[in-house]
């Protein structure tokens, strides 16, 4: 009966990791997916940031959908999503200054930097 008992626990317990294993790997997997969708969004913004060279507001649709992924998971995924959520918006946040300042630059006036023998040496930039 012991014997019998014993091997009912371990059997329980044996189920118990499995199933714990494989919400772990499912939470994995939907992070991975997440990630790679934040990813694309960044580079999406950063391109339309190029092209029109106006501030794209939407950083707050990188918090939305961490907060959507982060519902109904454990506490550690949960501050692992939103500490990645942090360094990704300022990720973000510095390639949008990065963008805004070549913008300006590529729309200064120039003026070329003649040598003493009047040759051209090089382009400054008026800001």
């Amino acid at each position: 009966m012991k014997a019998q008992a014993a091997a009912a626990l371990e059997e329980q317990r044996q189920r118990f990791e499995a199933a714990l294993k494989s919400e772990e790997l499912a939470q994995q997997v939907a992070l991975e997916q997440e990630k790679a969708r934040l990813d694309a969004e960044t580079k999406i913004m950063v391109a339309r940031i190029g092209a029109s060279g106006a501030d794209v507001p939407g950083l707050d649709v990188v918090s939305e959908a961490s907060n959507r992924l982060a519902t109904g998971m454990s506490e550690d995924v949960r501050s692992m999503i939103q500490q990645m959520v942090q360094d990704s918006m300022a990720r973000e946040e510095r390639v949008i200054a990065m963008m805004q300042a070549l913008m300006q630059s590529m729309g200064a006036p120039k003026r070329i930097v003649r040598g003493p023998d009047g040759r051209a040496i090089g382009i400054e930039v008026n800001a």
